[in-house]
């Protein structure tokens, strides 16, 4: 009999819904097991961390004037998609790792859980980096087009249609799983692809600025509004990589996975899956600690929240810190009402 009271104690159920064939025996290794333990250890430090430094960014840009700029508005909506890691994702990750130590049933519907959702956020976090591209993309490429183009009710509008369509190809998940596979890989696919053509656009577009500013063929505003939209651009490419280097050992597992089957034993293939998705699931802790480290508007406004001081006090404090320049900046910073990248 299939039944799951029929089968061994350290068995899952054949109908298990995982990406592994399950079935077998798990038996951890014991550095396997001990991967699985410090995995746990990370995640119950860095859930409520995640969930603090991302709820902190979008208050920041919400009750900030001088923040609320369209990148740093665009920030915040991709703070919101690591918010709900912090919130959902992460939870279920310790969840279904503290039941595959113990090899219960309970794992299998928490791994359909995880895979729902790692698949939900993952597909919100490439919509608001394109938006974010796109954004980088026009203020570099057409700076006049995007100070008439770009604005803050559309810039949330575009972040309303991003969660509108996660959801509405999420429902594809509960009706069809194999489809479900093949339209989130081709929209995934696509937006990375238009990611990197767009950065590759931005950064020829940017070689040929630096050029004219170098032989002086612009004037004084547009030299300072392009250096502004550099630093911008800057901060961009860094949350890219950080975020391929998060994803690419998960893709690269999948992609490998019947190689790895017949190589090591089942417990550590578990052991291999829960570091690749534990990476993919942190870069929601690292993104506003790239933003704290790159934007020196976004530290003091740190400062103001957590230590409950005025801009000047923080800014000093700031200063103390990280050894900013206060004054440096502080006309453009103003004029643009938008930090400085």
């Amino acid at each position: 009999m299939n039944s799951s009271h029929n089968q061994p104690k350290h068995e899952f159920p054949w109908n298990c819904v995982a990406d592994i064939a399950l079935g077998k025996p798990v038996d951890f290794s014991n550095l396997a097991h001990g991967i699985l333990i410090a995995l746990i250890a990370i995640h119950a430090f860095t859930c409520p961390m995640t969930i603090l430094l991302n709820l902190l960014v979008m208050i920041a840009v919400k009750t900030k004037v001088r923040l609320q700029s369209m990148s740093n508005i665009a920030l915040a909506c991709l703070a919101s998609t690591d918010l709900m890691v912090g919130l959902v994702g992460q939870p279920l990750l310790i969840a279904v790792t503290v039941n595959l130590l113990k090899t219960t049933a309970e794992a299998c519907s928490l791994q359909t859980a995880v895979k729902f959702f790692a698949h939900f956020f993952m597909l919100a976090s490439f919509i608001h980096l394109f938006l974010i591209t796109m954004d980088r993309c026009i203020a570099i490429t057409r700076p006049y087009v995007y100070i008439q183009a770009v604005t803050k009710a559309r810039v949330l509008i575009g972040t309303a249609l991003a969660w509108t369509l996660t959801v509405i190809i999420h429902i594809v998940f509960f009706i069809d799983h194999g489809l479900f596979e093949v339209i989130n890989s081709v929209l995934v696919s696509a937006f990375i692809a238009i990611i990197l053509l767009c950065n590759a656009i931005v950064y020829r577009e940017a070689r040929r600025h630096e050029k004219q500013i170098a032989s002086q063929q612009v004037d004084a505003a547009t030299r300072e509004n392009f250096l502004f939209q550099k630093r911008a651009f800057k901060l961009t490419l860094t949350i890219i990589a950080f975020v391929i280097i998060s994803f690419l050992p998960m893709v690269i597992f999948r992609i490998s996975i019947e190689c790895l089957k017949d190589i090591v034993t089942l417990g550590t293939l578990w052991a291999i899956r829960a570091a690749a998705s534990s990476l993919a699931v942190l870069n929601s802790f690292v993104n506003p600690l790239i933003y704290y480290l790159r934007l020196r508007q976004f530290r003091v406004a740190l400062i103001e929240l957590l230590m409950r001081k005025n801009r000047n006090e923080a800014e000093e404090f700031e200063r103390k810190i990280f050894g900013s320049n206060v004054v440096a900046h502080r006309e453009l910073i103003q004029r643009r009402e938008g930090g400085e990248p």
